[in-house]
């Protein structure tokens, strides 16, 4: 899937694009892969992204000792 495949609510796109940023560049491949395998799962046929299926994505591709961090910085742009 690529990111123009979901439609993004919320300011989930904003916490997709900050997220993929916050990688060092050689991780950032990988990153968006798994990260948008995940949203898919998550998404379902709708393919509607709203901030907490992109949680529940990141969540599930994030290596806990990150997963505070992230979260911590992504709080600024939750609409909910």
């Amino acid at each position: 899937m690529k990111q123009d495949d979901f439609t993004w609510e919320e300011n989930s796109s904003a916490m997709y694009e900050t997220t993929v940023k916050a990688a060092p560049a050689f991780v950032r491949p990988i990153l968006k892969k798994r990260l948008l395998n995940a949203l898919a799962e998550k998404a379902g046929d709708s393919a509607v992204v709203t901030e907490a299926v992109f949680f529940d994505a990141l969540k599930s591709t994030t290596p806990e000792s990150k997963l505070d961090k992230i979260l911590g910085e992504l709080e600024a742009l939750k609409t909910t």
